[in-house]
Order: structure tokens, then sequence, then C-alpha cells
């Protein structure tokens, strides 16, 4: 089982989508931020519990959501991602 996403993430760099479903991911890891073309992105029915402050880095994030996990916090700079509709 995935414990956290792959540290080798940074070279997905034209990644547009990751949805990681059902998983038993603790956290997101900071390599996060490199994947700027990054439209996307699902983590449903998973652990996190805090959502990181390198997703504040995804520009071209217009769709982020985490149904099923208990989220406690998320990042204030978040309202910077304009693309940003759900």
């Amino acid at each position: 089982k995935i414990q956290d996403e792959p540290s080798k993430i940074r070279k997905l760099v034209k990644l547009k989508e990751m949805h990681l479903n059902t998983n038993p991911i603790k956290h997101i890891s900071p390599q996060i931020r490199k994947l700027t073309k990054l439209e996307v992105l699902w983590f449903s029915d998973g652990t996190i519990d805090v959502i990181s402050e390198e997703i504040c880095c995804l520009v071209n994030l217009r769709e982020i959501a985490f149904p099923g996990c208990k989220i406690s916090e998320i990042p204030k700079n978040i309202s910077n991602l304009k693309l940003l509709e759900k």
C-alpha cells in the first residue's frame, strides 16, 4: 500500500490530472509543487487531514477535492489559486 505519494512525483511535470482515490496516503509531498500544469487533484476516501501549503503553488489548478477525507486545515493562501472552480 502507498503511504505517501511517490517522491519522484517531480518528474511528472506535464501531468494535468491526479486522482488518488481510496488510498492510505497520509500527507502530500512538497514535491507536488513541481506539477505546475496540474489542473485536477482528487484525494477521495483517504487519510489526509491537512492540505499542505505546496498546493498553493499549483497555479493552473482548477479543481481540487478531498471527499471522504477529514480535512482539519487548509492553507491560508489557497485563495491565490485564481483558476480554482471547485
